[in-house]
């Protein structure tokens, strides 16, 4: 925000600085499908936002999903959308079509660089129809 100089007796120049500090995320919505079929993209979004500003968070999006042990393929590299009526972050992952009848489970987050990093993530499962 401002900053100050002030000045010790041997003429240093001290700066001294107001810091705002990010003290936690809050995933204001969380978008998953009841199910997929087979053979189909599966597409999850997330909206987390900072808790002192209640402003939409934006940073670096991580998405993992399983079917079992084996991890399924990302679309595309995780999506932020900064559109002002809907930001949010989007993962997609293609699922198998030998996956019908069994469970795609994982989660989705997102990381906020602060004095410290921050993140807001939720799990979800979905079935493969």
């Amino acid at each position: 925000r401002g900053e100050q100089v002030s000045v010790v007796g041997d003429r240093t120049p001290v700066w001294s600085y107001e810091l705002e500090i990010l003290r936690d995320l809050i995933v204001k919505s969380f978008n998953v499908p009841k199910s997929v079929k087979a053979g189909k993209v599966l597409t999850v979004n997330i909206t987390a936002v900072r808790d002192d500003t209640g402003a939409v968070a934006t940073g670096r999006v991580n998405c993992l999903a399983k079917i079992g042990k084996k991890t399924l393929r990302l679309v595309n590299p995780p999506l932020v959308a900064a559109a002002a009526v809907k930001p949010s972050a989007t993962c997609s992952w293609v699922v198998p079509k030998t996956a019908k009848g069994k469970k795609v489970s994982g989660v989705v987050s997102l990381t906020a660089e602060s004095l410290h990093p921050l993140v807001a993530g939720k799990q979800f499962s979905v079935k493969v129809k």
